[in-house]
């Protein structure tokens, strides 16, 4: 899949989801991208694209939820995510404990490759030191990975009602973290009494996208039943990242996934 790019139209700006590699399944670890759940505090995970130019960074997400008695519960999370100019991908849960940051303990925790070329998604578990290499069908029809074109500086423009209720607008162009990202924001009311409220409840999700990086760079989920939700791509780094990511770690076992093979 591929995440942050802005399909521009006369009335509506939202964030499409493209398959560049449909091929290759999620297996392993799920990096999916959920909602936030009335009265819960989900975090928010969209698989890097294989299109778009090589980078690392850290996409750390923060959700803030305000409780009845004026406290707040706030959850962070952080996931490295790379990808190189073959279109390799890579993701994994940051370990950010002290033993982490000493060495005495992995870095990662959960890892996850997507390699479109050779038609294999690979993923591991720190915990367990094992690993699991799938085979997909197909691979030589894997979309190879494009060049990026350059952002189109895009003016605001006013929101448009895109659903009885729903509100769609383009926030124009602003640079993110180092690099051009486009904006939208959409924008849904609940009626009063519709749920049981008093009055009406306006639930908005703000997305900046980076057409160069083909990534997400910035997302506001703002939902007053739930919380803020904050998903931002920092610490980034243009440029082929370091080969070893995509291997997996000396010491683990190797199990190889045929779908589909009768063993």
């Amino acid at each position: 899949m591929r995440i942050g790019r802005i399909v521009p139209g006369l009335a509506v700006f939202t964030l499409a989801l493209v398959s560049s590699h449909a091929q290759l399944p999620q297996t392993g670890v799920s990096f999916t991208i959920d909602g936030m759940a009335q009265g819960k505090c989900a975090v928010i995970h969209g698989p890097v694209g294989t299109e778009g130019e090589p980078f690392t960074g850290v996409l750390r997400t923060t959700c803030a939820q305000k409780l009845g008695d004026g406290s707040t519960i706030t959850h962070r999370s952080a996931t490295e995510e790379a990808r190189d100019s073959s279109g390799r991908t890579f993701r994994a849960t940051l370990n950010e404990s002290p033993a982490a940051a000493e060495g005495r303990a992995p870095k990662f925790s959960i890892a996850e490759v997507r390699d479109p070329a050779r038609g294999v998604v690979i993923s591991w578990d720190a915990s367990s030191k094992e690993a699991r290499m799938v085979h997909v069908a197909d691979a030589e029809h894997a979309p190879a990975s494009r060049p990026s074109q350059p952002a189109v500086k895009l003016p605001p423009i006013p929101p448009v009602e895109i659903a009885p209720g729903t509100f769609s607008e383009s926030l124009g162009t602003r640079t993110i973290n180092g690099v051009e990202a486009e904006g939208s924001r959409v924008t849904r009311v609940i009626p009063a009494g519709m749920e049981g409220n008093d009055a009406p409840i306006t639930i908005s999700t703000e997305t900046w996208n980076s057409v160069e990086l083909g990534a997400t760079v910035l997302r506001i989920d703002t939902d007053p039943r739930s919380g803020v939700n904050t998903t931002e791509l920092t610490e980034i780094e243009l440029g082929g990242p370091d080969p070893s990511l995509f291997q997996v770690p000396d010491g683990y076992t190797i199990k190889e996934v045929y779908p589909g093979r009768q063993d």
